[in-house]
């Protein structure tokens, strides 16, 4: 039963990223970018990165039971999860990935970038805090 639950919430929070990420997109589309680079624009090769973004997609996804040690984990590798599905997305159907949240002191980014980075700082912490 845990194991349903777990994976339940996995892809809950997963496919709660996606939309999200989706939704604001669309509400902000006259104001975005399209990004070909990778995160953050860094880079520019767009069909290269498609395919380095779905083998890391498959490869999480594949091994996700083990990466899964607890639920903190389970909830950052969700995260990272829905946030490169949307990334993928947007480069599938726009040949790159669309930007609109910008700080004007930091490069402009969209929600799927920030669920990205929420989700790898989370994994590494708990790695760190097992260390320590």
């Amino acid at each position: 039963m845990t194991k349903k639950k777990s994976s339940g919430s996995f892809l809950h929070i997963a496919l709660v990223v996606l939309v999200l990420d989706r939704l604001t997109k669309y509400i902000f589309a006259e104001h975005s970018i399209q990004n070909t680079g990778t995160l953050f624009g860094m880079g520019s090769n767009n069909l290269v990165w498609l395919g380095v973004s779905v083998a890391i997609l498959a490869g999480i996804w594949r091994y996700r039971k083990s990466m899964m040690k607890n639920k903190w984990c389970e909830r950052m590798l969700a995260l990272v999860v829905g946030g490169a599905a949307g990334n993928i997305l947007d480069r599938i159907l726009y040949g790159g990935v669309i930007d609109f949240i910008n700080l004007h002191f930091w490069p402009v980014f969209n929600i799927a970038d920030a669920a990205i980075t929420v989700g790898v700082i989370g994994l590494i912490w708990d790695e760190f805090r097992k260390k320590h």
